[in-house]
């Protein structure tokens, strides 16, 4: 046991060595096949009703405590309605409370504290992509899609709690309120421009690796069945989005290339499509299988360098269109202030 161990660990400070810095898959994952021809060219998640497309709950939209579903929502600037109020309130009005508003309601809370939080961080003059899209998209790695609810709360007022509501109300408990751990790959570039990235941005503005982004993708959702978050804009915008699917093909076949990573033996030309959950606008049902929840497919073009056993040991961009930083977050606990969302909170099994 003790031999297999120190094997395992000489194998892995042979491979680290081999990875660029913040570029190393095998840090951010265990257990990975290297492999090029024992690696899936198509696969896909299907199971968990995992991987939900989602608003990302814009903030110059007032984040959660938006009533995406009212015709006039009145963003930061709606009347926040009094016990009294609500007990007479038409349920159709109720309906159309943000999922801020109604969750501070099952609490009882009708100084809306979820509610004042949102509008104190957020501003109509934030820019259209600043949202809570890395609160989303752990929620839709760990979670699956939530089924609607009904819960009356202890002062008798009912509160239809949609598909999007709960959707919202688990993403910001990854965006603002818990922390757990996150593991991370690759570095954020702040570039606005590929034409215009300056020498310090640089190292940031050409990762991820791609061979280390193939290793991962290939052995997540290929053979583990399992998915991870990518920051699928490439410059300064960050949108983090969770893969559903890939597939690739093999375009070429060199002996070597210029800057290979050493040792070297073969490069490939691959070409692989990788389809995302989508950001999309709330809608009241879950959307899994319904044509309001979409996925998007980007399209890839790199080398990857093989050794002289045909293991991916690095590679080369050749599309613009990269992702920009890969990362993955442990499941929250929900507590405190936040409990009754255990009892809001149905997961979709069928």
């Amino acid at each position: 046991m003790k031999i297999t161990a120190l094997i395992y660990l000489l194998l892995m400070s042979t491979l680290a060595f081999a990875w660029p810095r913040n570029n190393n898959p095998h840090t951010f994952e265990n257990d990975l096949k290297t492999h090029f021809y024992s690696l899936p060219d198509k696969a896909s998640i299907e199971q968990n009703y995992i991987a939900w497309p989602g608003s990302h709950w814009a903030s110059h939209l007032g984040g959660i405590a938006n009533r995406w579903s009212a015709s006039n929502p009145q963003n930061f600037s709606y009347n926040k309605y009094s016990k009294e109020e609500l007990k007479n309130l038409e349920e159709h009005l109720i309906d159309e409370l943000s999922p801020a508003e109604k969750y501070d309601i099952l609490m009882g809370r009708y100084d809306y504290p979820t509610v004042r939080r949102e509008w104190r961080e957020n501003s109509p003059n934030d820019t259209s992509w600043f949202g809570i899209c890395h609160g989303v998209a752990p929620a839709a790695l760990n979670h699956p899609e939530p089924l609607n609810n009904t819960i009356i709360n202890d002062d008798g007022i009912k509160l239809n709690f949609y598909s999007s509501d709960v959707k919202a109300l688990l993403s910001y408990q990854y965006a603002k309120i818990w922390k757990s751990r996150v593991k991370f790959i690759g570095k954020r570039c702040y570039a606005y421009s590929r034409d215009n990235i300056r020498r310090r941005q640089r190292s940031a503005c050409e990762d991820l690796n791609p061979g280390a982004f193939h290793i991962l993708f290939t052995n997540f959702i290929g053979l583990k069945k399992k998915t991870f978050i990518v920051d699928i804009d490439p410059l300064n915008e960050v949108w983090n989005h969770v893969p559903k699917s890939y597939y690739y093909d093999v375009y070429e076949e060199y002996e070597t290339r210029e800057n290979a990573t050493p040792g070297t033996k073969k490069v490939l030309w691959v070409g692989a499509a990788l389809s995302y959950a989508a950001a999309i606008a709330p809608y009241f049902e879950p959307v899994i299988g319904l044509p309001q929840g979409y996925y998007v497919e980007n399209n890839y073009s790199y080398l990857l360098d093989l050794d002289e056993n045909d293991n991916i040991i690095g590679g080369e961009w050749i599309s613009d269109l990269r992702p920009d930083f890969i990362w993955s977050q442990e499941e929250v606990p929900f507590k405190g202030y936040w409990d009754k969302l255990n009892q809001v909170y149905i997961p979709r099994t069928e």
